[in-house]
């Protein structure tokens, strides 16, 4: 007889995946050209080696530029937080999936609970300034814009949340809500990271890295949809839906994958520039292989058991520590 996991034990398993931070989204439209997002430096997060521009660096060739990187950065950290909130609201979302299937309640609750105080700290931050999380806020207009933006769809989101969480069942309809809210907030999230990702270089344009770095984390932002579109599938509501949707986000992965490996001038990503790198993007990508080999054959069936969801997770998780090596690997360079 096949050993059923409990719910605490899933729980655990499907949370070990949320520990990456990922980027991306669409290029916001702004004139203005300033030197930072926020009024001063703040903290630094370690490794800051942005700096050469895409006409300095061919994609796919040795890094020449490497030693100028670091050179036009300014107010790294508020660019990493504010790509991090990305990852907040896909934990959300997880802690909701579970929640409602009524996987650990109270765990989940408590940690839905506290990802939605850090998401609403940070946004605070970006906007007016934390000491705590070493903001110092923006008064640029185009700043502004993107932080209300992304209010608006955080709040319509949170509201779809409670909903959820105060329902005895999952139905069709609140999946279908909880969908839409998840997807309006990502796209807005995506626009206020390309603004300040931009205006951390004064308009001058992106670094040849900084791009290709949030390529890399986009890798773990897609792991976690993944891991939140089979919670869906194995929740049984439109299960149709949940399976082409991790289909296309698999045929995502593959493209970045390649290109963070080879380059790709379109996506203005450099190609790994170095062995080691190249090598742990080899590694990412057997494990991705048997990663979503195991999705494709679980996913016709979206009653799956505990233990059989629980080590879904857990190989969602190798994979995502596979990347996770990937990106520490550029901060040394």
């Amino acid at each position: 007889m096949r050993a059923i996991l409990s719910p605490r034990g899933l729980a655990a398993a499907a949370a070990t995946i949320l520990v990456i931070s990922s980027t991306g989204g669409v290029t916001a439209q702004d004139n203005e050209t300033h030197s930072q997002m926020g009024r001063t430096g703040g903290h630094r997060t370690s490794g800051q080696v942005m700096g050469v521009g895409m006409d300095d660096v061919q994609v796919g060739l040795d890094m020449h530029g490497m030693p100028q990187m670091g050179t036009m950065s300014s107010n790294v950290h508020e660019v990493h937080l504010a790509a991090h909130q990305r990852v907040l609201a896909h934990r959300a979302t997880i802690y909701t999936l579970l929640v409602a299937l009524n996987i650990d309640r109270q765990q989940n609750l408590d940690l839905l609970m506290e990802v939605r105080e850090r998401f609403a700290q940070v946004q605070h931050g970006l906007s007016n300034g934390d000491v705590a999380h070493g903001l110092d806020g923006s008064d640029l207009s185009s700043v502004q814009v993107s932080l209300l933006e992304v209010d608006v769809y955080w709040g319509r989101y949170e509201a779809v949340i409670d909903r959820l969480i105060e329902q005895p069942a999952l139905s069709a309809v609140e999946m279908s809500m909880l969908k839409t809210a998840d997807a309006d907030l990502q796209r807005s999230l995506g626009r206020m990271i390309e603004t300040a990702e931009r205006l951390s270089y004064g308009g001058r344009g992106h670094s040849i890295l900084l791009p290709t770095v949030r390529h890399a984390q986009l890798l773990s932002a897609m792991l976690q949809d993944l891991a939140a579109d089979y919670l869906m599938l194995a929740s049984g509501h439109d299960t149709v839906g949940a399976y082409l949707a991790m289909r296309e986000k698999a045929a995502e992965f593959d493209a970045v994958l390649h290109a963070l490996l080879h380059g790709d001038g379109e996506l203005r990503v450099l190609g790994a520039p170095t062995a080691e790198i190249r090598e742990q993007y080899n590694r990412v990508q057997a494990h991705w292989l048997e990663c979503w080999s195991a999705i494709r054959a679980m996913s016709a069936s979206p009653n799956a058991d505990p233990v059989e969801i629980a080590g879904l997770l857990g190989q969602v998780d190798q994979v995502a520590e596979q990347v996770d090596a990937a990106v520490a690997l550029y901060h040394g360079l």
